[in-house]
């Protein structure tokens, strides 16, 4: 696809769609854009990914606090990196939560691996003060 915007349908060939790295490049950046536009009630991180090499950052995107303020979303560094398996670049996410005080995480997947990382983690998570662990 030549550009990826809001208004584009949905492709009908989607494994056409997916092999194109510049695709998935375009859909992540078309995702922090209508996510910049809501009316965010919380924050939400939107992960980073890496295709071809081309790092797309992890942003925070916080609600507005007026209605004339943009909610620009902010790089996150800590998130930020050349992981590219979607497993793993979750773990960076928990262990960046547990850090900054959270002592609940939910995950849902539907990946054995997943668990299976979660679970390797899970006593230094909790020496960090983390009570439980959810995993749908």
């Amino acid at each position: 696809m030549a550009v990826i915007t809001a208004d584009v349908p949905v492709p009908q060939q989607m494994d056409k769609f997916w092999p194109s790295s510049s695709n998935k490049t375009a859909l992540q950046h078309l995702t922090r854009v209508i996510a910049a536009q809501q009316d965010l009630q919380i924050p939400i991180i939107l992960s980073g990914s890496v295709v071809d090499e081309e790092v797309v950052p992890a942003v925070l995107i916080c609600p507005r606090r007026s209605s004339n303020e943009s909610s620009l979303p902010q790089n996150i560094d800590a998130l930020t990196g050349t992981v590219e398996e979607a497993d793993d670049r979750l773990l960076l996410h928990c262990a960046w939560e547990v850090t900054r005080g959270c002592d609940r995480l939910l995950v849902i997947s539907n990946d054995t691996d997943t668990v299976v990382r979660l679970l390797h983690f899970i006593h230094e998570w909790r020496d960090h003060g983390l009570k439980e662990l959810w995993v749908e």
